[in-house]
């Protein structure tokens, strides 16, 4: 006599499995915009040491505390820079004043001359090339004319803001066509390796049923002209045509 076989129910490893898949899911999800920036830096790298693209360094980041701002920036190089935050109250302060046209919350300027740093909004959300150096996504893009010391005043609060080289104003249109480029290369083999098989066998079902189609359609004029022949002459024997 055979024993009675068990319940095919989940088991404990099946559940602990879906719960961790979805433990990872929730917190890809709450961190989302640094894995979309870490999945950009690594199509960086490769047209960043070719030379398509410029890409910040760790050294082209400087982080502060707003309520422990230094007296004095040093820029040792001009250009461009982007200041990020990921502090909530700012962006939404940041999003109040572009949409008034406002003064901004932050002001840069240069110590010796006493003039200040035109800044420019950055009215796009983050992006994918957005550096993942710096928390946050950019808010400001201000043009350093000349190297030096510079003041930094900005709005007492218990957050923190970043400062990087900006490689990706004014050109986010050809990082983005490269970034299309460089996916498009990387998935290539696969979609040879994938494609080819499945594109051989959509041709066979295509050759299938063109032929069961031409089948049926033989078939079909044969009835008809069986039933023309019986139409014209009713008592003569059926004769098939040749």
């Amino acid at each position: 006599m055979t024993e009675p076989t068990r319940d095919g129910g989940p088991r404990l490893r099946d559940i602990g499995l879906a719960l961790l898949i979805a433990l990872i899911a929730l917190i890809l999800l709450l961190q989302l915009g640094d894995v979309v920036k870490l999945a950009g830096a690594a199509l960086y790298w490769l047209p960043a040491r070719l030379g398509l693209v410029e890409q910040a360094q760790p050294a082209d980041v400087w982080r502060h505390d707003l309520q422990t701002l230094p007296e004095g920036l040093e820029f040792s190089a001009a250009g461009r820079y982007a200041v990020y935050t990921a502090d909530y109250d700012l962006l939404m302060i940041s999003m109040t004043m572009r949409e008034s046209r406002d003064a901004s919350w932050l002001v840069l300027t240069e110590a010796a001359t006493g003039r200040r740093a035109a800044l420019q909004w950055i009215e796009r959300g983050m992006r994918i090339y957005d550096s993942h150096l710096a928390p946050g996504r950019p808010v400001f893009s201000v043009e350093i004319p000349r190297p030096g010391i510079y003041t930094l005043k900005a709005t007492h609060r218990p957050a923190e803001i970043a400062i990087v080289r900006d490689y990706v104003t004014g050109n986010e249109g050809r990082i983005s066509a490269v970034f299309v480029a460089e996916v498009a290369l990387l998935l290539a083999p696969f979609a040879i390796y994938f494609g080819w098989p499945f594109l051989r066998r959509s041709r066979a079902l295509d050759a299938a049923r063109r032929a069961r189609r031409e089948e049926v359609d033989a078939a079909f004029r044969l009835v008809r002209d069986r039933r023309r022949s019986r139409l014209d002459d009713p008592d003569a024997p059926y004769r098939p045509k040749k």
